[in-house]
């Protein structure tokens, strides 16, 4: 089963920074006022930020993929628009630590933003391409079962190749995101296996040459199933873990820039 892991810390965890206490030394007010800075600009994004954890938790709930992906671009837009802003911010040296982590942080969550809006926009259009298949793989297996003239089975074999070859077309229009691209790859490298077999398999047909046909009916057979290979399967495995060891690299990135906010507080006591 393909496991995706979602957007693992969907809002900014920076208001945890807030709460300094004023301190009469310079040093302790530089860090206070830096963090009150950083948390006034989460404050005024809050609500597209939590916006960012309706449209993850639309998509882990199935939700239509139009609106979570267009969710998931403007979650993108605002995290990118964030990072622009605390760029801008200039931390007093205790705090420069903690504000590296802080824009490093707010980075990633952008570009796995980007990857969920890819991702969702991605498979309803992957499945809606390949759709057509199955009504014209049926269609053949029934010309093929109720048809004893060798031109109306080659018909039936040329039809399904035309097919596809048209859905082939199509999928070229699409572009995958990273963690699909293996499971992309082998379909399309499927159907194209798929279709040199067919043309070979009618030309057989219209040769009337029982040996080239069973050959290339073994063919068709292959094929079918060419993307269920051990190498495919390992390949998607590896993309899906891939893209997994990224989202949980935001949890921990954002555990990092707590830790450091409490460093921070506690020598500066």
């Amino acid at each position: 089963m393909r496991t995706i892991g979602l957007l693992a810390v969907a809002v900014l965890l920076l208001s945890a920074c807030g709460g300094a206490k004023p301190h009469p030394s310079p040093t302790r007010g530089a860090v206070s006022a830096y963090i009150t800075r950083v948390d006034n600009i989460e404050f005024e994004m809050q609500k597209p930020l939590n916006s960012i954890a309706v449209a993850t938790s639309s998509y882990a709930q199935g939700r239509p993929a139009v609106k979570t992906a267009a969710a998931f671009a403007t979650a993108e837009i605002t995290l990118l628009d964030l990072y622009s802003r605390l760029i801008l911010v200039t931390p007093p040296p205790p705090a420069r630590k903690l504000h590296e982590l802080v824009l490093r942080l707010v980075h990633r969550q952008a570009a796995l933003a980007g990857d969920l809006h890819d991702l969702v926009s991605f498979n309803p259009a992957f499945v809606k391409t390949l759709q057509p298949l199955v009504a014209a793989n049926a269609a053949a297996r029934r010309a093929l079962r109720s048809s004893k003239k060798r031109s109306l089975v080659a018909q039936s074999v040329h039809a399904f190749r035309v097919s596809i070859d048209d859905v082939s077309r199509h999928l070229h229009s699409l572009h995958p995101p990273a963690v699909e691209r293996p499971l992309f790859d082998a379909q399309v490298a499927r159907l194209a296996a798929l279709s040199a077999s067919l043309t070979q398999l009618e030309d057989a047909i219209r040769a009337n040459d029982p040996t080239a046909i069973a050959r290339f009916q073994h063919a068709v057979s292959v094929a079918s199933v060419s993307s269920d290979t051990r190498a495919n399967q390992l390949a998607e495995r590896e993309a899906v873990l891939t893209y997994n060891e990224r989202v949980a690299s935001v949890k921990t990135l954002a555990q990092q820039t707590m830790q450091e906010r409490d460093h921070l507080q506690l020598t500066l006591r």
